[in-house]
């Protein structure tokens, strides 16, 4: 089997094995191909400034159970440990990913441990759902939100600085380029901001609401009023997920997500 990086000069040769949408030239994106040039599979990395995280990895039907899924990790923990990186993580779904699972806890290394432990519950609904939640009504009595990218720099750094902290985020131009600007929006009272929401896009193309801190029940209501309105004109067709780690969060997701499903997360550390 051969590995190769993926790059702007060879990528359209992996498109069957690799969406484009998850290679963006700041990761690490490798392919598996046989001799004979035909593609097997393909694993994407992605950075967020202190560890490296799988976001995709695919092996075709027919080479699956031939070590290639297993070789593709190899390489890039290579990769990986060359930078002074480490370790390498990743998230997934159980219900939609039972493969992965199942791949992971058979993984048999003597180069690294594979870890696997469940880690939280997400939510996941589509726009419908949370549109038919908070769409309706009017803003009466509401405070108005604003853009949060909009904001004065000093309003919009203290606000990022809690976000930052709890998302252990060490990019801050990365995170702002993930986002979906047109749904992160904050509630301020002066100069302070009591309440802001911040929603990304996922490599998959939907959205995820990765954090949401409300000091005023209002301020919450409002802000989930105006994105189910903008979700209405322009976001119908998304999925939206939440990432509940806490009983706190998971109470929360469901008031938010009245609709939602709930699935295991589980986490591997390689």
């Amino acid at each position: 089997m051969n590995y190769i990086r993926i790059d702007a000069t060879n990528l359209d040769g992996f498109t069957s094995v690799l969406p484009a949408s998850y290679f963006d030239g700041a990761g690490i994106c490798l392919g598996a191909y046989e001799e004979d040039g035909s593609v097997c599979g393909a694993i994407a990395l992605s950075y967020d400034g202190v560890q490296y995280d799988i976001d995709w990895l695919y092996v075709v039907g027919e080479k699956r159970l031939a070590g290639v899924g297993t070789g593709l990790i190899r390489e890039v923990k290579h990769i990986v440990a060359e930078l002074g990186v480490a370790p390498i993580r990743a998230q997934f779904d159980i219900e939609e990913d039972t493969g992965l699972y199942a791949f992971f806890l058979s993984m048999d290394d003597p180069d690294f441990t594979v870890d696997v432990a469940y880690s939280h519950n997400r939510y996941f609904s589509n726009t419908e759902d949370f549109i038919e939640s908070f769409g309706g009504g009017d803003f009466l009595k509401l405070p108005r939100p604003r853009l949060f990218w909009s904001l004065k720099e000093e309003l919009k750094d203290q606000a990022l600085s809690l976000a930052m902290e709890h998302l252990e985020i060490t990019d801050a131009e990365r995170f702002e380029s993930s986002c979906e600007k047109t749904l992160c929006l904050a509630v301020s009272d002066g100069e302070i901001v009591n309440s802001f929401m911040m929603v990304q896009h996922t490599p998959s193309g939907d959205l995820s609401l990765s954090y949401l801190y409300a000091k005023d029940q209002k301020a919450l209501v409002g802000m989930l009023k105006a994105a189910a309105i903008e979700a209405q004109e322009n976001f119908h067709d998304k999925n939206i997920f939440f990432d509940a780690v806490t009983d706190e969060a998971e109470a929360l997701a469901d008031k938010i997500l009245p609709g939602a499903i709930r699935h295991a997360v589980y986490e591997v550390e390689l």
